[in-house]
């Protein structure tokens, strides 16, 4: 019975948040707008080049717009709790920091390897992404190389080649991470700051291009099951908005900054994302949008 109790007591266990505080070594040197450019730079990735295209013409059609938005609303929400959990614990691990914190080592312990699988899932889908849209831009030519040039294999649930380009993306962010907070803070605000423009670039030219016909003879012709149905996969173009609070130790006024910089960053994912999805679906029908980079292919059809 002792033994029993002692494992329940050792799975159980917390870690008071005086603790956390106590074993702060990290230099508090990001600001709010570091936090918010850090945030922005993680949402805004594959979810906005490829999964947008994909839901509009598989599963809600024009109406991926609504999608959109119940998704931010849902990103919304948690976001909050991550904001008041990034005040009242301003450590780096993020949810497996506050996870510790209030409900026990256990679920902390699988949290984290839950999200270290998320990472890695997210960093491999986005590093493929910015692959398939530089292959894009070479008219095809890359991608062809490595299946003319290398190898090809048919293995279910891989890739048909390898994609050492993706591979040497994933390696150039880690390299750039391992620089430091300061200087990993500054590359991310310039890259954040170029997708921001393109992002913008893309939504003028979208409406210059737009014609209101492809939005007829149905807005949803999916229904509100499909829009109901992407607005669920569009959550996990917000996804990366906890990256926020890892950095709630280096923040230097993390009880202003984490809140923040966490509502600012899903506000203006959000009105990218919208803006996007807007363009995209009224520059060309949404079912005859490319399975992989639906922008680029898009903007090379009207330019």
């Amino acid at each position: 019975m002792n033994s029993c109790s002692k494992v329940r007591d050792n799975l159980t266990r917390i870690k008071p948040t005086e603790d956390w505080l106590s074993e702060s070594r990290l230099k508090r040197c990001l600001a709010t707008s570091d936090l918010t450019f850090f945030g922005v730079g993680c949402v805004l990735g594959a979810g906005l080049y490829v999964v947008t295209g994909e839901l509009a013409r598989d599963i809600a059609g024009p109406a991926v717009i609504i999608s959109f938005f119940i998704a931010a609303v849902a990103a919304a929400l948690s976001g909050i709790c991550y904001a008041e959990f990034g005040c009242r614990i301003p450590k780096a691990g993020s949810a497996y920091t506050y996870s510790y914190a209030t409900v026990g080592e256990f679920w902390a312990f699988v949290l984290g390897w839950n999200m270290i699988l998320e990472y890695v899932i997210a960093a491999a889908s986005l590093a493929r992404a910015c692959s398939e849209y530089i292959n894009s831009f070479a008219q095809g030519y890359i991608f062809k190389f490595f299946m003319n040039e290398i190898a090809t294999w048919n293995v279910s649930g891989l890739g048909s080649f390898p994609d050492f380009l993706a591979f040497t993306l994933a390696l150039a962010a880690s390299f750039i991470v391992s620089l430091g907070a300061q200087k990993s803070s500054l590359v991310n605000k310039i890259v954040t700051f170029v997708n921001l423009a393109v992002i913008l670039f893309i939504i003028v030219i979208g409406f210059y291009f737009a014609d209101g016909e492809n939005w007829k003879p149905k807005f949803a012709p999916y229904r509100f099951r499909g829009t109901l149905a992407a607005g669920a996969s569009c959550f996990f173009a917000f996804v990366g908005f906890d990256v926020i609070g890892s950095a709630g130790e280096e923040a230097i006024n993390p009880k202003h900054s984490l809140p923040f910089s966490t509502i600012l960053t899903l506000a203006i994912s959000f009105l990218a994302y919208f803006g996007v999805a807007t363009v995209l679906t009224l520059m060309i029908p949404y079912h005859k949008l490319s399975h992989f980079a639906p922008l680029a292919e898009v903007l090379f059809n009207v330019g």
